[in-house]
């Protein structure tokens, strides 16, 4: 993990005409003009490490949504590793600064920045699926793995990224994102919702099972 960790972040002030072109219908105006730069010291880069850091291979279509009511459309890209929204100007990569996201539409997926459950100080990148008053949360993540040297006669490993289980998380509006980690939290979050409860039983949903969840999801919407 210590190579993954040497990395230095640096602050640039951009003018918005730099970053975002207005090749759409409407005027993209984005007032947010800082964004951290991500340089990798002593020449690492992920070419070096099996794998992939990021949701998808390349830079995907996207909008951004701010808080202000301003949108901004450009190729965007997911890293899973580090949590942030990429962006490349000059040959460098540049991070967009959660904190003035209201919400993303990368490609077909929505991407919401939300207070971090272990961490509420710390923003997060969520997934949201069947969005209404109630909207299933997905945390899809990867882990870094260091190299593994031979022992006996296995090869050694080389350092790699290794998609990890989606997390799944409820989130109602007006309400900090709750983590579903299992049936009894589940059952604990719809306790004053009787026809949630009952549906929740017959239908046998699980916890885990994210098709159940959306069902799940689509059912209160519908209430």
């Amino acid at each position: 993990m210590k190579k993954i960790c040497q990395l230095t972040f640096v602050i640039f002030l951009l003018p918005c005409s730099m970053l975002f072109s207005q090749d759409a219908p409407g005027k993209f105006l984005l007032d947010v003009s800082i964004l951290a730069a991500r340089n990798a010291a002593g020449g690492l880069t992920y070419d070096n490490i099996e794998g992939s850091p990021h949701y998808s291979d390349g830079f995907v279509k996207s909008t951004v949504y701010l808080k202000d009511g301003n949108t901004a459309s450009l190729p965007l890209r997911y890293d899973l590793f580090q949590d942030e929204i990429e962006f490349k100007r000059d040959e460098k990569i540049f991070w967009l600064i959660k904190k003035d996201v209201l919400f993303i539409q990368y490609g077909k997926d929505t991407l919401f920045p939300e207070p971090y459950v272990e961490a509420p100080g710390r923003l997060t990148y969520f997934f949201g699926r069947e969005r209404g008053k109630y909207t299933l949360y997905i945390r899809r993540r990867v882990n870094f793995y260091p190299k593994e040297p031979s022992r006996g006669y296995a090869e050694s490993i080389p350092d790699r990224f290794e998609r990890d289980q989606d997390v799944y998380y409820f989130k109602q509006d007006g309400m900090p994102v709750q983590e579903i980690r299992n049936k009894k939290t589940l059952l604990g979050i719809l306790s004053e919702n009787g026809p949630a409860l009952d549906y929740v039983k017959k239908s046998k949903i699980k916890a885990s099972k994210e098709e159940d969840l959306l069902k799940l999801i689509k059912f209160l919407n519908d209430q």
